[in-house]
C-alpha cells in the first residue's frame, strides 16, 4: 500500500479480508508496491474510492495504483469504500445498474442498467449489496452515508466466482497396483 499511516494500513486490510472466506483466494500483502498484483494508495484528500474491475489492473502501468481509497473520513466509511473497491477487484460491477434493478426509482433514472445479453454473470438483484450506491439526502440535499457490509447475496455470488478448490484422486484403471495391490 502506498501513502497510508499504520492506522489506515490496518484498517484497509481488515476489510480487504472480510471477502476472504467468500473466494478461493489468497491475501497476501507485500511491502514493495512493484511485488504487487494489486496496488492500494490512499488519498488523504477524498472520501471517495476508485478500483480497476477485475483483471482490467493488468492493461495498466506498473508504477500505477489499483485502487484509489480516499481516507478524508469515518473509519466506517473508509470500511464501507474497501469493501466496496474490493468488490471491483474481485470483477463485481455495481448493483444499481443491475439490469433488473427497481427501474421506477428516481435516483436511477440517469444510470443505464447493464444489458443482460450474457456478457455478464448476474446474481439476483441485491439492494442490500455492498456494490450498490445508496442515493440519500439529507434536508439540506446533502448525500448521507450509510454504512453497508458485504451482503449474504455478495457472499453468495463471488463464492460462485471463485469456487473452493477440490482435489480429485486420478482415475485409476482396475488393473492398477495402487487399485489392486495383489497384482
Amino acid at each position: 500500500m502506498v501513502g497510508t499511516t499504520q492506522k489506515e494500513e490496518e484498517l484497509i486490510r481488515e476489510n480487504i479480508n472480510k471477502w476472504a472466506p467468500y473466494v478461493n483466494l489468497n491475501f497476501e500483502f507485500v511491502a514493495d508496491p512493484k511485488d504487487a498484483d494489486v496496488r492500494v494508495e490512499v488519498d488523504p484528500y477524498s472520501e471517495e474510492g476508485y478500483a480497476w474491475i477485475g483483471t482490467e489492473n493488468t492493461l495498466h502501468p506498473d508504477a500505477k495504483a489499483h485502487v484509489t481509497i480516499g481516507t478524508n473520513a469515518s473509519p466506517e466509511h473508509i470500511a464501507d469504500t474497501v469493501m466496496h473497491e474490493w468488490g471491483h477487484v474481485l470483477g463485481l460491477k455495481h448493483e444499481h445498474e443491475h439490469p433488473y434493478r427497481n427501474l421506477d426509482d428516481p435516483d436511477l433514472e440517469d444510470t443505464p442498467p447493464l444489458p443482460d445479453d450474457g456478457s455478464f454473470t448476474l446474481s439476483p438483484y441485491d439492494n442490500d449489496s455492498i456494490m450498490h450506491y445508496t442515493f440519500e439526502t439529507d434536508s439540506d440535499g446533502e448525500s448521507v452515508f450509510r454504512p453497508k457490509t458485504i451482503s449474504e447475496e455478495d457472499k453468495k455470488f463471488v463464492s460462485t466466482l471463485y469456487p473452493p478448490f477440490t482435489k480429485k484422486l486420478p482415475n485409476l484403471a482396475s488393473n492398477h497396483p495402487l487399485q489392486n495391490p495383489a497384482t
